[in-house]
């Protein structure tokens, strides 16, 4: 495997979440291991916590690293509490949304 396409040593590229010509929703047909180059392919959704905007995410695991604490989260963005806990009730609403 060359440098390049090294996962190791490349810089990662957001996942594409939909379709970039219909706009439909993208699904995983194969799957390679970096390791061995083993193959597995079929049809595959994402994760939920995988098909968040990559901010979104980003917020999702600074909350957790902060404990689950909403105040310290509006500290750490330098927000107010509401907004906190405005952006992280948007971010439930979608998770709980039909076809999330």
């Amino acid at each position: 495997m060359s440098k390049e396409n090294d996962p190791a040593t490349s810089t990662p590229v957001e996942c594409p979440l939909v379709c970039p010509a219909c706009g439909g929703k993208l699904i995983i047909k194969h799957l390679n291991c970096a390791d061995c180059d083993t193959e597995v392919t079929g049809e595959f959704e994402l994760p939920p916590l995988a098909r968040l905007s990559s901010k979104d995410l980003r917020y999702i695991i600074d909350y957790i690293k902060l404990n689950g604490n909403l105040k310290e989260m509006a500290v750490h963005l330098n927000v107010s509490y509401p907004t906190a806990r405005n952006r992280f009730n948007k971010i439930i609403k979608m998770l709980n949304s039909k076809g999330f």
